[in-house]
């Protein structure tokens, strides 16, 4: 398995053409030596330099990491805030933290987690939105256990296989802990301020985008997080509504000029084996941006993944390539900058989302062990 695996890196390798000519011309280079000493890459608790070189490596499932040296973690039961020296300052039970851990612009958590309850005699693990203070205190929350209701009115799909059929068995029965689901929200972001004006009055700074696979929506909470003001049908209106309706997405994320940036784990219902990163408009009829790969290798990762646009206008993204957690740089013209194999974390239903960050103030400040 070793030597598959250098065989598939050697042959990413040899598709690598470094920048563009076009990239050169960016005054942001990733791969400078300034940046390599600022910048570094996130896979869960897990702090690569920018050639994938293991830094640090906390024994954590999800890590947020502050300029002063403490750190945020979650895992599927509980949250912990450590300081500097790796004492633990806060802790928050029965949380039931997901998929990723996102900062908003004041420096606070949001924090993807979970209620679990009953619901038409089923038990029912219920998606739940916190924002956290860097102290630890829950500033807000909204559970769907409360609006239960919401499971009737939108159209989502109840995932009853999940415990039965996943490969990571153990695992999932870890996360859903026995229980059903029907949202299984996987993306949690506060919108930046607007520099273009949306046609959607709700797409703006404060309001918060959320994003569910089995509901098929998108939905923007207000910057209360109490309600649910605007959503948009992933089939409404898109020339390529039978294609959406089909795609698992992930890692859905608000950009600054109105657009949304998606992870699709399926690129279309003709071609299921096949992932895609796309950047279109916030009510999903436009395209600006697509990246597939079906040579050398194929791009698809079948559950999980996350995507980063880069101040050169670059994307690093993940992906798993024969069973191996890969972080893949690409520039906009989809050419190939980097490509390399990272460890698998401990939160191993898949690779759930690569960062880039800067870390150089935390690296320096945490003496921890």
């Amino acid at each position: 398995m070793k030597i598959i695996h250098q065989i598939i890196f050697v042959i990413l390798i040899m598709t690598q053409i470094g920048f563009s000519k076009e990239s050169q011309r960016d005054q942001f280079n990733l791969y400078s030596k300034e940046n390599r000493q600022k910048y570094f890459l996130v896979d869960g608790c897990q702090i690569y330099n920018v050639d994938g070189v293991l830094v640090r490596n906390f024994i954590f499932e999800m890590c947020s990491f502050m300029d002063n040296g403490s750190l945020l973690s979650a895992d599927i039961d509980n949250l912990y805030i450590y300081d500097n020296k790796m004492r633990l300052e806060h802790s928050i039970k029965d949380v039931n933290a997901h998929h990723q851990i996102n900062r908003d612009s004041k420096g606070n958590f949001l924090i993807l987690g979970s209620d679990f309850g009953v619901h038409q005699k089923k038990p029912i693990r219920f998606d739940k939105f916190i924002v956290i203070s860097p102290k630890g205190v829950v500033l807000k929350s909204y559970s769907f256990k409360d609006h239960a209701d919401f499971i009737s009115q939108e159209p989502c799909s109840r995932i009853d296989e999940q415990i039965k059929s996943n490969d990571n068995k153990k695992q999932a029965k870890k996360y859903f802990k026995e229980a059903f689901e029907y949202s299984h929200f996987n993306s949690f972001y506060e919108i930046p301020p607007q520099k273009t004006p949306s046609s959607n009055p709700y797409f703006k700074e404060g309001n918060f985008v959320v994003n569910s696979s089995t509901c098929k929506k998108i939905y923007i909470f207000n910057s209360s997080l109490d309600k649910i003001v605007s959503s948009v049908d992933k089939n409404n209106g898109n020339i390529e509504s039978e294609v959406f309706a089909t795609r698992w997405m992930h890692d859905i994320q608000p950009t600054e000029d109105s657009k949304l940036i998606i992870y699709r784990n399926t690129c279309s219902k003709k071609d299921l084996k096949c992932s895609s990163i796309d950047i279109v408009s916030n009510d999903l009829k436009k395209t600006y941006f697509s990246f597939s790969r079906k040579k050398p290798i194929n791009f698809y990762s079948p559950v999980c993944g996350g995507v980063q646009v880069l101040k050169d206008d670059s994307i690093i993204f993940s992906e798993v390539i024969d069973n191996l957690p890969y972080v893949t740089h690409v520039n906009r013209q989809g050419e190939l900058i980097k490509a390399f194999p990272i460890q698998w974390t401990k939160y191993t239903l898949g690779i759930q989302r690569i960062q880039l960050l800067e870390l150089n103030s935390f690296l320096k400040n945490n003496t921890g062990p």
